[in-house]
Protein backbone atom coordinates (compact mmCIF):
# COMPACT_ATOMS: atom_id res chain seq x y z
CA UNK A 1 0.00 0.00 0.00
CA UNK A 2 1.12 3.60 -0.56
CA UNK A 3 2.92 5.15 2.38
CA UNK A 4 0.36 7.95 2.60
CA UNK A 5 -2.48 5.47 3.02
CA UNK A 6 -0.59 3.58 5.69
CA UNK A 7 0.05 6.82 7.57
CA UNK A 8 -3.66 7.62 7.47
CA UNK A 9 -4.45 4.17 8.88
CA UNK A 10 -1.92 4.73 11.67
CA UNK A 11 -3.42 8.14 12.42
CA UNK A 12 -6.89 6.61 12.50
CA UNK A 13 -5.91 3.87 14.96
CA UNK A 14 -4.18 6.32 17.29
CA UNK A 15 -6.99 8.90 17.24
CA UNK A 16 -9.70 6.26 17.56
CA UNK A 17 -8.18 4.69 20.67
CA UNK A 18 -7.20 7.93 22.39
CA UNK A 19 -10.52 9.69 21.71
CA UNK A 20 -12.58 6.73 22.89
CA UNK A 21 -10.40 6.44 25.98
CA UNK A 22 -10.73 10.17 26.75
CA UNK A 23 -14.52 10.16 26.33
CA UNK A 24 -14.90 7.02 28.45
CA UNK A 25 -12.56 8.39 31.13
CA UNK A 26 -14.57 11.62 31.43
CA UNK A 27 -17.80 9.65 31.78
CA UNK A 28 -16.60 6.94 34.14
CA UNK A 29 -14.46 9.10 36.43
CA UNK A 30 -17.55 11.12 37.42
CA UNK A 31 -19.98 8.22 37.68
CA UNK A 32 -20.81 5.53 40.20
CA UNK A 33 -17.97 3.35 38.89
CA UNK A 34 -15.19 5.92 39.31
CA UNK A 35 -13.08 3.48 41.35
CA UNK A 36 -12.79 1.32 38.21
CA UNK A 37 -12.62 4.09 35.61
CA UNK A 38 -9.13 3.21 34.37
CA UNK A 39 -10.01 -0.37 33.50
CA UNK A 40 -13.42 0.63 32.11
CA UNK A 41 -11.89 3.28 29.84
CA UNK A 42 -9.34 0.78 28.51
CA UNK A 43 -12.03 -1.86 27.95
CA UNK A 44 -14.16 0.67 26.07
CA UNK A 45 -11.36 1.83 23.77
CA UNK A 46 -9.17 -1.24 23.09
CA UNK A 47 -10.51 -3.99 20.86
CA UNK A 48 -9.34 -7.50 19.99
CA UNK A 49 -7.66 -6.77 16.66
CA UNK A 50 -5.28 -9.73 16.90
CA UNK A 51 -6.71 -13.09 17.98
CA UNK A 52 -10.17 -12.10 16.78
CA UNK A 53 -9.63 -9.24 14.33
CA UNK A 54 -7.07 -10.73 11.96
CA UNK A 55 -8.93 -14.03 11.33
CA UNK A 56 -12.18 -12.09 11.02
CA UNK A 57 -10.78 -9.63 8.46
CA UNK A 58 -9.13 -12.38 6.40
CA UNK A 59 -12.35 -14.41 6.25
CA UNK A 60 -14.71 -11.46 5.82
CA UNK A 61 -12.75 -9.79 3.00
CA UNK A 62 -11.33 -12.68 0.93
CA UNK A 63 -10.94 -10.48 -2.16
CA UNK A 64 -8.74 -8.02 -0.27
CA UNK A 65 -6.36 -10.29 1.65
CA UNK A 66 -3.36 -8.20 0.59
CA UNK A 67 -5.00 -5.07 2.00
CA UNK A 68 -5.89 -6.87 5.22
CA UNK A 69 -2.34 -8.19 5.51
CA UNK A 70 -1.05 -4.63 5.12
CA UNK A 71 -3.29 -2.71 7.53
CA UNK A 72 -4.18 -5.15 10.32
CA UNK A 73 -0.56 -5.57 11.54
CA UNK A 74 -0.37 -1.78 11.76
CA UNK A 75 -3.56 -1.75 13.84
CA UNK A 76 -2.25 -4.52 16.10
CA UNK A 77 1.12 -2.84 16.58
CA UNK A 78 -0.27 0.60 17.47
CA UNK A 79 -3.04 -0.78 19.67
CA UNK A 80 -0.69 -3.00 21.65
CA UNK A 81 1.90 -0.25 21.95
CA UNK A 82 -0.66 2.24 23.27
CA UNK A 83 -2.48 -0.29 25.46
CA UNK A 84 0.59 -1.58 27.27
CA UNK A 85 2.28 1.79 27.72
CA UNK A 86 -0.97 3.38 28.91
CA UNK A 87 -1.69 0.36 31.09
CA UNK A 88 1.66 0.60 32.84
CA UNK A 89 1.23 4.36 33.24
CA UNK A 90 -2.30 4.07 34.65
CA UNK A 91 -1.91 1.11 36.97
CA UNK A 92 1.60 1.69 38.25
CA UNK A 93 1.44 3.03 41.80
CA UNK A 94 1.14 6.79 42.06
CA UNK A 95 4.34 8.57 42.90
CA UNK A 96 6.45 5.61 41.77
CA UNK A 97 8.66 7.87 39.67
CA UNK A 98 10.08 7.66 36.18
CA UNK A 99 12.66 5.03 37.11
CA UNK A 100 10.04 2.52 38.20
CA UNK A 101 7.87 3.38 35.20
CA UNK A 102 10.83 2.73 32.87
CA UNK A 103 11.61 -0.57 34.60
CA UNK A 104 7.98 -1.66 34.26
CA UNK A 105 8.02 -0.86 30.55
CA UNK A 106 11.26 -2.82 30.17
CA UNK A 107 9.41 -5.93 31.37
CA UNK A 108 6.76 -5.75 28.60
CA UNK A 109 7.76 -8.32 25.91
CA UNK A 110 5.49 -6.87 23.22
CA UNK A 111 7.67 -3.75 23.01
CA UNK A 112 10.68 -5.88 22.06
CA UNK A 113 8.61 -7.81 19.51
CA UNK A 114 7.50 -4.57 17.84
CA UNK A 115 11.04 -3.23 17.78
CA UNK A 116 12.37 -6.49 16.30
CA UNK A 117 9.70 -6.57 13.59
CA UNK A 118 10.40 -2.97 12.56
CA UNK A 119 14.14 -3.67 12.45
CA UNK A 120 13.68 -6.79 10.31
CA UNK A 121 11.44 -4.93 7.87
CA UNK A 122 13.76 -1.93 7.74
CA UNK A 123 16.79 -4.11 6.95
CA UNK A 124 14.77 -6.19 4.42
CA UNK A 125 16.04 -9.47 5.82
CA UNK A 126 12.66 -11.23 6.20
CA UNK A 127 13.30 -13.18 2.98
CA UNK A 128 16.90 -13.99 3.90
CA UNK A 129 16.33 -15.60 7.28
CA UNK A 130 17.88 -19.05 7.77
CA UNK A 131 15.62 -22.04 7.14
CA UNK A 132 15.48 -23.05 10.83
CA UNK A 133 13.74 -19.70 11.50
CA UNK A 134 11.75 -19.06 8.31
CA UNK A 135 10.26 -22.56 7.93
CA UNK A 136 8.81 -22.91 11.46
CA UNK A 137 7.54 -19.32 11.19
CA UNK A 138 5.75 -20.26 7.97
CA UNK A 139 4.08 -23.25 9.67
CA UNK A 140 2.94 -21.05 12.55
CA UNK A 141 1.54 -18.47 10.12
CA UNK A 142 -0.47 -21.15 8.30
CA UNK A 143 -2.08 -22.20 11.57
CA UNK A 144 -2.83 -18.66 12.73
CA UNK A 145 -6.62 -18.63 12.40
CA UNK A 146 -7.21 -21.91 14.21
CA UNK A 147 -4.73 -21.13 17.00
CA UNK A 148 -6.02 -17.57 17.45
CA UNK A 149 -9.68 -18.58 17.70
CA UNK A 150 -8.90 -21.43 20.12
CA UNK A 151 -6.91 -18.97 22.25
CA UNK A 152 -9.90 -16.65 22.46
CA UNK A 153 -12.13 -19.58 23.41
CA UNK A 154 -9.83 -20.70 26.21
CA UNK A 155 -9.58 -17.18 27.59
CA UNK A 156 -13.36 -16.70 27.54
CA UNK A 157 -13.97 -20.07 29.21
CA UNK A 158 -11.96 -18.91 32.24
CA UNK A 159 -14.16 -15.85 32.85
CA UNK A 160 -16.36 -16.01 35.98
CA UNK A 161 -20.00 -14.91 35.93
CA UNK A 162 -20.58 -11.39 37.26
CA UNK A 163 -23.69 -9.45 38.29
CA UNK A 164 -22.23 -5.99 37.62
CA UNK A 165 -24.59 -5.25 34.76
CA UNK A 166 -24.22 -1.43 34.70
CA UNK A 167 -20.54 -1.06 33.79
CA UNK A 168 -20.69 -4.02 31.40
CA UNK A 169 -23.62 -2.44 29.57
CA UNK A 170 -21.69 0.83 29.34
CA UNK A 171 -18.67 -0.94 27.83
CA UNK A 172 -20.94 -2.68 25.29
CA UNK A 173 -22.41 0.69 24.27
CA UNK A 174 -18.93 2.04 23.70
CA UNK A 175 -17.76 -0.99 21.73
CA UNK A 176 -20.85 -1.48 19.58
CA UNK A 177 -22.25 2.04 19.19
CA UNK A 178 -19.69 4.76 19.98
CA UNK A 179 -16.75 2.95 18.34
CA UNK A 180 -18.28 2.49 14.85
CA UNK A 181 -19.76 6.01 14.88
CA UNK A 182 -16.35 7.48 15.72
CA UNK A 183 -14.75 5.31 13.03
CA UNK A 184 -17.11 6.61 10.37
CA UNK A 185 -16.27 10.20 11.34
CA UNK A 186 -12.50 9.59 11.39
CA UNK A 187 -12.53 7.69 8.09
CA UNK A 188 -14.33 10.65 6.50
CA UNK A 189 -12.02 13.25 8.05
CA UNK A 190 -8.86 11.35 7.08
CA UNK A 191 -10.25 10.57 3.60
CA UNK A 192 -9.55 6.86 3.84
CA UNK A 193 -10.87 5.16 0.71
CA UNK A 194 -12.47 1.77 0.08
CA UNK A 195 -11.71 -1.08 0.69
CA UNK A 196 -9.60 0.12 3.64
CA UNK A 197 -12.48 2.19 5.02
CA UNK A 198 -14.85 -0.79 4.93
CA UNK A 199 -12.36 -3.01 6.75
CA UNK A 200 -11.79 -0.39 9.46
CA UNK A 201 -15.52 0.16 9.98
CA UNK A 202 -16.22 -3.58 10.15
CA UNK A 203 -13.44 -4.06 12.70
CA UNK A 204 -14.64 -1.15 14.87
CA UNK A 205 -17.26 -3.34 16.59
CA UNK A 206 -14.84 -6.06 17.62
CA UNK A 207 -14.97 -7.04 21.32
CA UNK A 208 -12.78 -5.77 24.13
CA UNK A 209 -9.15 -6.85 23.80
CA UNK A 210 -7.87 -9.68 25.98
CA UNK A 211 -4.88 -7.42 26.72
CA UNK A 212 -7.14 -5.41 29.03
CA UNK A 213 -7.61 -8.48 31.22
CA UNK A 214 -3.88 -9.27 31.06
CA UNK A 215 -3.00 -5.78 32.31
CA UNK A 216 -5.70 -5.86 35.00
CA UNK A 217 -4.48 -9.25 36.23
CA UNK A 218 -0.85 -8.10 36.21
CA UNK A 219 -1.67 -5.21 38.57
CA UNK A 220 -4.51 -6.99 40.46
CA UNK A 221 -7.01 -4.28 39.55
CA UNK A 222 -10.60 -5.20 38.61
CA UNK A 223 -9.62 -8.55 37.07
CA UNK A 224 -13.16 -9.93 37.32
CA UNK A 225 -14.72 -6.90 35.65
CA UNK A 226 -12.06 -6.95 32.92
CA UNK A 227 -12.66 -10.65 32.21
CA UNK A 228 -16.41 -10.05 32.06
CA UNK A 229 -15.93 -7.20 29.61
CA UNK A 230 -13.98 -9.56 27.36
CA UNK A 231 -16.56 -12.34 27.78
CA UNK A 232 -19.76 -10.38 27.13
CA UNK A 233 -18.45 -8.20 24.31
CA UNK A 234 -17.06 -11.30 22.58
CA UNK A 235 -20.38 -13.11 23.01
CA UNK A 236 -22.46 -10.19 21.75
CA UNK A 237 -20.09 -9.59 18.84
CA UNK A 238 -21.55 -12.74 17.27
CA UNK A 239 -24.59 -10.56 16.52
CA UNK A 240 -23.12 -7.07 16.10
CA UNK A 241 -20.19 -7.97 13.83
CA UNK A 242 -22.26 -9.74 11.12
CA UNK A 243 -24.82 -6.91 11.21
CA UNK A 244 -22.25 -4.20 10.59
CA UNK A 245 -20.38 -6.34 8.09
CA UNK A 246 -23.59 -6.76 6.06
CA UNK A 247 -24.06 -2.99 6.07
CA UNK A 248 -20.47 -2.32 5.00
CA UNK A 249 -20.45 -4.90 2.21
Amino acid sequence: MPAGEMLRVGAYVTLHLLLLFAIAAVIFVRGAWRSSWKMLAMAASTYNCGNYGLPFALLAFPKHKEVVAAIVPVIIMIQMLLAFTMGVMLFEKEGAGMRRFALSLAKVPVLYAIAASILIRYLHVEDRLPAFISQPSSYLADGLIAIALMTVGVQIARCPVSRRIGPLLAICLFRFVASPLLTIVLVWILRIQSPVSGILIAMSVLPTAVNVYIIAAQYHRDQELASQAVFWTTLLSAFTVPLLLAMVR
